[in-house]
């Protein structure tokens, strides 16, 4: 199931790494980007391909309100509680369109929300780690996902940067199950097996990326995402690729 195979791809999020902490902004101030970002999700063991084109925009108020769209996420609504230029943490609303499931009779789009708790903590000046908790509006409110991730970043020559991010999501028996599981109701629509996954690893992912500040006010980014699917949701009869890779290139525009 392609669909599913990308949200997993799609799903890791890294909200509190864009972006100054609030207490390095003059009070009553806002830091703006936004831009153009072109995706190309690559199908690994066949010719599929597909490409897109989205905004991004990414706004901070020096009262460590946040906004966040972009094509990885969706929407995303927050809030920095830190003064501490190393420690950031918070809590966090994001929306996306609704994952599409053929055999889900009356499931068709909408909008799907989730809300949680993030923290980062910069280990170092040019090493980060973070942690992300998420619950989702499917399943009665009980889908639960978490992330956990590092990155490092390196300057290579003036104005560019190569960093090597990587990160594992994991999720409960209902998250799993809503994107994943096959109930006897969905077994009789499509004719798949009955599927009931445990809570464990969602995927993992390994992401290189390279920043190119062109100028005061347009930076260039571009990134490599290969992610896997854990076991239990890799063993899905609606999984047919285990291994997704996406390519991101971003035109942002400093304000």
């Amino acid at each position: 199931m392609a669909r599913t195979l990308l949200l997993a791809a799609l799903l890791a999020c890294r909200a509190a790494q864009a972006g100054p902490t609030r207490m390095m902004m003059p009070e009553d101030t806002q830091d703006i980007y936004f831009g153009l970002a072109l995706n190309d999700l690559v199908h690994e063991k066949s010719g599929d391909r597909s490409t897109t084109v989205l905004p991004t925009l990414w706004v901070q108020w020096s009262s460590g309100a946040f906004l966040d769209l972009n094509s990885q996420d969706g929407l995303g609504l927050g809030w920095h509680l830190s003064d501490n230029p190393a420690l950031e943490y918070g809590p966090q609303l994001r929306f996306s369109s609704r994952e599409q499931r053929s055999d889900t009779p009356g499931q068709r789009g909408g909008l799907a929300a989730e809300g949680g708790l993030f923290v980062t903590y910069r280990v170092e000046h040019n090493i980060s780690a973070g942690a992300q908790l998420m619950g989702s509006s499917g399943n009665s409110g009980r889908g639960l996902r978490a992330q956990l991730w590092t990155e490092a970043s390196t300057p290579v020559a003036a104005h560019h940067t190569l960093s090597l991010g990587a990160g594992l999501l994991l999720a409960n028996q209902r998250y799993l199950q809503e994107y994943f599981g096959v109930s006897a109701q969905q077994a009789g629509v499509e004719a798949h097996p009955l599927y009931a996954p445990r809570q464990g690893v969602l995927s993992m992912y390994l992401q290189p990326s390279w920043g190119w500040q062109i100028g005061n006010k347009y930076t260039l980014d571009t990134w490599l995402r290969v992610s896997r699917l854990g076991g239990q949701a890799a063993a899905s009869p609606l999984v047919g690729q285990r291994n997704r890779a996406i390519v991101s290139t971003a035109l942002s525009y400093h304000y």
